[in-house]
């Protein structure tokens, strides 16, 4: 009772400055998928398949649509993306892997795999090289 009795403030001031106060809870389920979905897809359509192998190409717009969603939704800065992901293709599942589930294990690289990243990603010499 105690949690429940913590949290409910909280959940009253959410409500209170909530977009759409009155939306039923499915409908805030429903708008956290298809946000997430579009986000997956921007990441595995520009980030992946554009920019990393340049295996599609897209209109400007539609680049920088994908690339302003990811900015906003992810913080991260497409060039930091691709060099840790060219990384990471350099070097499957060595040593030297940013996110080798093998190296790293796989618990680690579902839970942390934020860390792994920004690691990767920080690092001045995968940024150049990659």
């Amino acid at each position: 009772m105690l949690l429940i009795d913590a949290v409910r403030p909280l959940a009253l001031w959410l409500n209170a400055h909530a977009v759409w106060p009155t939306l039923p809870v499915w409908a805030y389920v429903a708008i956290t998928l298809i946000d997430t979905h579009i986000t997956t897809t921007c990441v595995t359509l520009y980030l992946h398949r554009s920019q990393t192998h340049r295996s599609i190409a897209f209109h400007p717009a539609i680049e920088h649509f994908m690339r302003l969603r990811l900015w906003l939704r992810t913080a991260m800065p497409t060039q930091e993306w691709v060099a840790v992901h060219r990384c990471h293709h350099a070097h499957v599942d060595t040593e030297r892997d940013p996110h080798s589930p093998i190296f790293y294990g796989i618990w680690r690289v579902l839970f942390l795999g934020t860390k792994l990243y920004h690691t990767a990603a920080h690092d001045p010499a995968v940024i150049a090289q990659y």
